[in-house]
């Protein structure tokens, strides 16, 4: 993301993060495996 000092700081204000994907898109859950759960998990 463009700002991710601002993604960052929304994650850490959430009770709860949703991660989702196009079922009809393969390459958006491996976007998820691959880029998103890593650098959420460093927010940790």
């Amino acid at each position: 993301p463009e700002d991710w000092n601002k993604v960052a700081a929304e994650c850490h204000n959430a009770d709860a993060i949703v991660l989702t994907y196009a079922c009809d898109r393969p390459e958006t859950l491996d976007r998820l495996s691959t880029y998103w759960l890593p650098e959420l998990r460093r927010l940790e």
